[in-house]
């Protein structure tokens, strides 16, 4: 699928308690080693032990240290077997192989979860949704990597949307219906990993004059904060543009933009050639990056309201501060505004219905990443991944450059989460791991790690290739890893 269609073992000698730790605003779970030294790796080429780190109330961190971490055995790392770990032999993290896409699926295939945008963790963290490239495409996955729902019983032929409180229940579109997907889980049919679903007519938006509804342009938009309301967009009847947006209420089957805006219009701008991309925010507005005549990049709609919210378009993803207000995190602002020294930073930018403001997030001097958030008040944490620099992209080359060692700057090649209200503190900026994928082979656009975070914020999922040729039908292999960090 193109990037435009798509668009543990682990063996630990320590005995594990809990505890609560209170700081402003938020309570963290933490778990701590009791009585021993770390945890046991089986990965290959990575150290026999490593002990938590813990300070920033994670299981595993590297607070920033302001310095280049050229990945340990880069050139001649071996992954473990699905449902294998191996400990990151630079920033400490245990990472799980959950996917094997050419045993599971043929040789010229790989496995990813989407994009950035769209988390992979369902609502208590239990299962997985995945893509399989150039191959049969979505199904549900185990913690482990075994395959629950395989390709075949899956429904609808966009990507998954996670239910926020159903374990067992995802969203997704159909021509013109909004599907509302159960598994019919038992632990008999994940044992022969053949369980079913079963679909439910939402909505079918063919009755309000649409030809037809979309949800996932350019990976997707999550369920929002609140579990009740998703974004959409839609077509009808002599366009061939999705050129008509708005949230829809789950509850009341209705468009809806509370709290964020009083109206319920559908958003129309007239003049418009393409859609690349639609968010929901925090408090269920809608972001579009759009080109047309009246409006070109990212707009974003409150039902009564259009603001521009970035003229040059940048990854960004929506959530909640630590106040309850709307907030966007950006990997790197494009337009005049930066508050970050370096110039090439993660902001935060706020108050986009009045006078915008903006804070510098943390600053990396990195020039693109994604980024993905799914927290608020009761979960701080995003999570940032980096892919492509100009300068440097001879590092994630196969071979890459052969003084990669030498020129390997800080930030590349990682996987990287902070707090929402970092303020470019880096106590609260920590390095997980290297992703060891190299998106700079052939451009493949799939081969970028695109790291997400489960809406628990307890665990973090990247892809990579980790150095395989494989071509997955010319977009890329890679296969799904995860990381557990509260």
């Amino acid at each position: 699928m193109s990037a435009k269609s798509f668009h543990s073992a682990i063996s630990a000698r320590s005995v594990l308690c809990l505890m609560v730790v209170v700081v402003p605003l938020i309570v963290l779970l933490v778990i701590r080693s009791v009585g021993c030294s770390g945890i046991t790796s089986s990965a290959p080429s990575s150290p026999d032990t490593v002990a938590l780190r813990g300070t920033g109330g994670l299981v595993c961190e590297q607070p920033n240290d302001g310095q280049a971490h050229p990945p340990t055995n880069y050139t001649s790392f071996t992954p473990p077997p699905k449902g294998g770990s191996y400990v990151d032999p630079d920033f400490g993290c245990t990472v799980k192989r959950v996917s094997d896409a050419v045993n599971d699926f043929g040789a010229n295939t790989g496995v990813h979860h989407g994009y950035s945008l769209l988390s992979p963790f369902n609502a208590n963290d239990t299962l997985l949704s995945l893509y399989v490239e150039n191959g049969p495409g979505w199904y549900i996955a185990d913690m482990n990597g075994g395959i629950v729902v395989p390709p075949a019983n899956m429904v609808g032929n966009k990507s998954v949307q996670w239910d926020a409180s159903n374990p067992y229940v995802y969203w997704n579109t159909s021509g013109t219906r909004l599907l509302q997907a159960t598994i019919n889980y038992s632990t008999s049919c994940a044992s022969a990993h053949n369980c079913t679903v079963t679909s439910r007519v939402w909505h079918d938006f063919a009755a309000d004059g649409y030809t037809a509804i979309e949800n996932i342009e350019t990976g997707g938009s999550p369920i929002s904060y609140d579990g009740d309301h998703v974004a959409l967009a839609g077509m009808k009847a002599g366009s061939s543009v999705f050129d008509y947006y708005f949230v829809w209420m789950l509850s009341t089957n209705a468009v809806d933009y509370q709290p964020s805006g009083s109206g319920n219009s559908v958003w129309h701008p007239s003049g418009v050639t393409s859609m690349h991309a639609f968010q929901i925010t925090g408090k269920n507005s809608i972001k579009v990056g759009l080109t047309g005549t009246n409006y070109n990049n990212d707009v974003i709609w409150d039902g009564t309201n259009a603001y521009q919210f970035q003229v040059n378009g940048a990854h960004t993803d929506f959530g909640l501060d630590l106040a309850g207000d709307d907030v966007a995190l950006i990997d790197r602002n494009a337009d005049t505004v930066d508050p970050c020294l370096k110039r090439g930073g993660s902001d935060v930018q706020k108050n986009w219905t009045t006078t915008m403001s903006f804070n510098c997030w943390f600053d990396k001097n990195w020039r693109d990443g994604h980024t993905n958030y799914q927290g608020g008040p009761k979960q701080p944490w995003a999570v940032w991944s980096a892919f492509h620099d100009p300068k440097y992209d001879n590092i994630y080359n196969i071979p890459p450059e052969s003084d990669w060692q030498t020129v390997w700057p800080q930030w590349a090649g990682e996987v990287v989460v902070a707090r929402v209200d970092a303020n470019n503190n880096p106590a609260s900026v920590y390095r997980l791991a290297h992703h060891r994928s190299h998106p700079a082979y052939l451009n493949q656009f799939w081969r970028q790690p695109h790291a997400s975070i489960s809406r628990s914020g307890k665990y973090v999922m990247f892809d990579s290739d980790m150095g395989s040729t494989n071509s997955a039908g010319g977009n890329g292999y890679t296969d799904a890893y995860v990381i557990q960090i509260q």
